[in-house]
């Protein structure tokens, strides 16, 4: 997979740190979550970070270009930990409806699992990386899983003849966004309500 990115933006020249300690990458991305949940990303400084970490700024540059290529980082490790659950749930043995439905619930078992992780990852998804703009690249992620079983399930003649790569934007743009209203308004709906309306209203418009 490419390496993703964040385009670097103009900053103070900072000397760098001569010795890479081998787990520091690993620190500072363990630090850099514990800051984005608790001060959120608009809060998030390099300062904080490399304290939190144990680790001298300098230290920091020799991993990231700044705030905003760390933060691609986290993104893309997000993204891979959700993906692999997705894909675990479409390569079941079930039917192809059932095996759309166990990705729906593997992706809202990891957003509610990860729900402070989600919002800031939501919100703050317009970093520009080398791969475009960071959550349009996380999407596509996604939508490459989900395309498969889409396309096989045209081709059987049990979802609708639709544009894949269209049905597949559609689909999970639709659960970002549900499953982000969802976290902050978890009074109008429990989560097996969600889940079922999500389900019915997808299987309408996705099945023949």
């Amino acid at each position: 997979m490419e390496e993703i990115r964040a385009l670097p933006r103009p900053r103070p020249i900072k000397k760098r740190a001569r010795t890479a300690n081998p787990d520091a990458q690993r620190r500072l991305l363990e630090a850099a979550r514990e800051v984005i949940n608790q001060q959120g990303m608009s809060g998030l400084r390099v300062e904080d970070v490399a304290r939190c970490a144990g680790l001298s700024v300098g230290t920091f540059y020799i991993y990231f270009e700044g705030k905003d290529d760390l933060f691609a980082k986290l993104v893309v490790e997000y993204t891979g930990r959700l993906r692999a659950r997705v894909q675990a749930a479409y390569a079941s043995r079930d039917d192809l409806s059932a095996r759309f439905a166990h990705g729906l619930v593997a992706y809202l078992d990891f957003v509610e699992e990860n729900e402070k992780s989600f919002l800031h990852f939501r919100d703050a998804g317009g970093i520009e990386t080398n791969a475009g703009r960071l959550s349009t690249w996380a999407m596509n992620q996604h939508a490459e899983d989900l395309k498969p079983l889409l396309i096989e399930g045209i081709a059987a003649g049990i979802f609708r003849d639709e544009d894949p790569d269209l049905l597949a934007q559609s689909l999970l743009g639709l659960f970002q966004h549900v499953a982000g209203w969802w976290i902050e308004h978890r009074e109008h709906c429990s989560r097996e309500e969600l889940q079922r309306f999500a389900l019915e209203l997808t299987g309408r418009g996705l099945l023949r």
